[in-house]
């Protein structure tokens, strides 16, 4: 498989999970992101008969968005605050399933690690582009960036 071709699974894996898991609407992007808002970060190693990292960066503003509607209450609703890392972990949780089922085969056996986050100043993003076997920028429907990118072998 070409990186290309992990990418664009990549791309339509996450627009899945995100619309169906969290009703966060969203379109791929070829265009430079932009972020203004502090980022979440999740990462997860996966291994087995493929192995790699897969890593999902949301702003703020979208993390609140998805811990809300993962938990069925207003963005407002105090428990969102403290749910905003797991329910990223969550997320990138629900994204590497099929997309390491994909990529890999549906008979091969992976095992997904477990995901962690953090918050982090727009400022501290890392450059995933450098490393990355693959990468798709997506923006939501108000305009806000989210990452997700691999490292594969």
């Amino acid at each position: 498989m070409t990186n290309e071709e992990y990418a664009d699974i990549l791309a339509d894996t996450t627009l899945t999970v995100l619309q169906d898991a969290a009703f966060v609407f969203a379109e791929q992007t070829y265009d430079p992101l932009v972020w203004e808002d502090d980022v979440i970060e999740t990462e997860l190693d996966f291994s087995g008969d493929m192995q790699g990292k897969i890593m999902l960066a949301v702003p703020r503003p979208i993390g609140v968005e998805i811990a809300a509607n993962m938990l069925g209450v207003e963005p407002d609703d105090p428990d969102v605050e403290n749910q905003l890392g797991p329910a990223a972990c969550e997320m990138l949780n629900m994204v590497a399933g099929p997309l390491v089922a994909s990529w890999a085969g549906e008979e091969s056996v992976c095992q997904i690690g477990i995901p962690e986050s953090k918050t982090i100043a727009p400022s501290q993003r890392s450059d995933w582009s450098a490393t990355a076997t693959c990468t798709a920028s997506l923006l939501s429907e108000e305009g806000a960036p989210i990452e997700i990118a691999a490292i594969i072998g």
